[in-house]
């Protein structure tokens, strides 16, 4: 996704108030926080949904970049 919004990660680094070093790290795990996900996100100005289903209903929830949304 950093590559695709065209940002290197010391660009994204600077964005999210931490070292390079921590982009890089976060981008090599298998799986991450949803909370450090959205920040993520929001650096890149990327906007996410997140589906759950529960029984026969889904819920949506927006990860949408400054709304407030969650």
């Amino acid at each position: 996704m950093r590559r695709a919004a065209g940002l290197t990660q010391t660009e994204l680094a600077a964005k999210l108030g931490v070292g390079q070093a921590q982009i890089s790290k976060i981008e090599r795990q298998d799986d991450m926080l949803i909370t450090t996900l959205v920040s993520y996100l929001q650096a890149l100005n990327i906007r996410a949904s997140l589906l759950v289903g529960v029984g026969d209903k889904t819920v949506t929830y927006h990860l949408t970049v400054g709304s407030g949304e969650q």
